[in-house]
């Protein structure tokens, strides 16, 4: 596995959070979410699908990609996780992470955004702990006359000492086949509970 804060340098000036640590998949890279980056990760799957003639996954990861950085640009993303080109075929998945700080308005705390998305959304604890408010998102779009599932799993906890102001967002997109059902199909429940997983090991390092 690899460390979300190595990759993104989590906490201080560059971020605006604390620094904390969460491990991500083994090859998982963090990048910047302007168009190079686009660009340099479709060059990097082509690569890597090339070889093996997938050209199904390698159209669903541009789509993924082009999609994810596109919402990560507007969102004011912080940093967006991937597969990286020296990741294992089991984890190398039309998948990314989207990492948010999210902040309540002026004189406000999250909690109404938090009890929101539980009444609204179906938001429900990650696990025991209870420190992650989870939810999903399920979608679909049209590409080249072919229709692409969606399925969006969004975490949400509140960062340390900002009195429910503040709130770490990871936003965990996986694009699909449109008949596949990722909460049924084998190896698409995997990648999303590997995910869920990964997020359950965030801890910040002040509280650690």
């Amino acid at each position: 596995m690899t460390s979300l804060r190595d990759e993104l340098t989590g906490g201080g000036k560059a971020t605006g959070l604390p620094p904390f640590r969460m491990m991500i998949p083994a090859g998982w890279r963090a990048h910047s979410t302007g168009p190079e980056t686009e660009k340099e990760l479709l060059q990097q799957a082509a690569r890597r699908l090339a070889p093996a003639h997938r050209v199904d996954l390698q159209g669903l990861l541009a789509l993924q990609v082009s999609t994810a950085l596109r919402k990560a640009r507007n969102q004011g993303a912080l940093a967006m996780v991937l597969p990286g080109p020296d990741t294992a075929t089991a984890l190398f998945a039309p998948a990314s992470l989207m990492v948010m700080l999210r902040e309540a308005p002026a004189g406000a705390t999250m909690d109404s955004y938090v009890v929101d998305v539980i009444r609204t959304r179906g938001g429900r604890p990650l696990d025991t702990a209870e420190r992650f408010v989870r939810w999903v998102t399920r979608g679909t779009t049209e590409v080249d006359g072919q229709r692409i599932g969606s399925y969006l799993v969004e975490y949400l906890t509140p960062v340390p000492g900002s009195s429910k102001t503040q709130a770490l967002h990871l936003a965990y997109s996986l694009g699909h086949p449109a008949e596949m059902d990722p909460e049924k199909d084998e190896r698409l429940s995997s990648w999303v509970a590997l995910m869920d997983a990964h997020v359950a090991t965030l801890a910040w390092e002040d509280e650690a």
